[in-house]
């Protein structure tokens, strides 16, 4: 399941920032991924697999020519997708029945 985030009034050009363990921020963009060749369409075929990245602490976009940001910080690891423009996916997981956390209903993993 994702949380879908979206801020129009932020700008962010393809681009996030992710944390590495709360201590190091990361640059994010989409479709570009340094360390092996892509191995997926620029059309869409492969958006969420292709932009999926590990967020443990915080995650923001920012407008660069504004310098608006939005931040959404987390107290877990959690899976952060950034594939559209001012717009950010979390990626959370929960059980397949009620935890008892005042949800009353199940989620189902396809």
């Amino acid at each position: 399941m994702y949380l879908e985030i979206n801020a129009p009034h932020i700008k962010n050009n393809k681009k996030f920032y992710t944390d590495s363990n709360g201590w190091l921020v990361l640059k994010r963009e989409l479709f570009k991924h340094e360390d092996y060749e892509a191995h997926f369409s620029t059309e869409g075929y492969d958006d969420v697999d292709g932009n999926s990245y590990p967020m443990t602490a915080f995650v923001y976009l920012e407008d660069e020519l504004t310098q608006n940001k939005l931040s959404v910080n987390t107290d877990r690891p959690q899976g952060v997708i950034a594939f559209k423009e001012s717009t950010i996916w979390i990626n959370y997981d929960r059980l397949s029945s009620d935890d008892g956390k005042w949800v009353y209903e199940n989620t189902f993993k396809s």
